[in-house]
């Protein structure tokens, strides 16, 4: 497991202990430089910022990853662009987002906000995947179609408003296509963490707030997709999250650097 902060993500002064002495931003080493020499130079649609790239780099280079990121710096983006470096190298590659904004009722997301907020949330976060996908694609030196498609009916959409978008995220029926020939395509699937369904996920699984689920449920989520990676050398996980008000919720733990690892 590889744990990377962009930096700004420290906690503020008068945070507990185990903050205090536990957190410190790192990265593999070299993994900032490193984001030239990979071949980012000759990809128009790889990340600008310095952190952006080397959390690319991080999980390209890493199985598992924590990217433990400071609010309000594109984490969703960072998501989007991870999720499209997977979908391009080639087809039948599958990738699953399960974001916490999309837990509802006694799952809901842990924060304070109304069910207003929370909507807004999946809006931006919508919003987000849709235009770092769309920027990825069109920089992309490879002939690459997108297509959006309905999760449950495998319905096609051509020429889908922004409203109807972030409705199908938000319902957790958002599939999207990329298509690298005629019929052959790899898929994104955006949907709800959950752990009885996480055992049959198959793929990279990319999860968004993940220091804002309930923490029991975070630690069967973890339990759950853990072994997904066994399946195909090639399959990452990537759990992603501001900091979570509890220092001692599963994902800050996981994202705390320890010898060794």
């Amino acid at each position: 497991m590889l744990a990377l902060s962009n930096g700004s993500a420290r906690p503020k002064a008068g945070a507990s202990s185990t903050q205090s002495k536990g957190f410190a931003p790192f990265a593999a080493p070299g993994a900032f430089a490193a984001a030239e020499e990979i071949g980012m130079k000759d990809e128009g649609w790889a990340p600008k910022r310095a952190y952006e790239k080397a959390g690319l780099v991080a999980v390209r280079r890493n199985r598992t990853t924590a990217l433990l990121w400071a609010r309000q710096c594109r984490k969703s983006t960072e998501l989007a662009v991870i999720a499209f470096d997977e979908l391009s190298r080639g087809p039948h590659r599958s990738v699953i987002a399960a974001s916490a904004s999309l837990l509802v009722g006694s799952e809901l997301v842990g924060k304070s906000v109304s069910t207003v907020e929370q909507a807004a949330v999946v809006v931006r976060e919508a919003s987000a995947l849709r235009a770092a996908l769309a920027a990825s694609l069109a920089a992309s030196q490879t002939a690459l179609r997108l297509v959006a498609a309905n999760r449950e009916t495998s319905a096609e959409y051509r020429g889908l408003k922004a409203e109807d978008f972030a409705e199908l995220y938000r319902a957790g029926r958002l599939e999207l296509r990329l298509y690298h020939d005629r019929s052959a395509y790899s898929r994104l699937q955006v949907i709800a963490p959950n752990p009885a369904t996480a055992r049959g996920w198959t793929g990279t699984v990319l999860r968004d707030e993940a220091g804002f689920t309930p923490a029991a449920l975070e630690a069967e989520l973890q339990e759950a997709v853990e072994p997904i990676i066994d399946a195909d050398p090639s399959f990452r996980l990537v759990w992603a999250s501001n900091l979570p008000a509890d220092d001692s919720h599963p994902f800050f733990v996981q994202s705390l650097h320890r010898a060794g690892r």
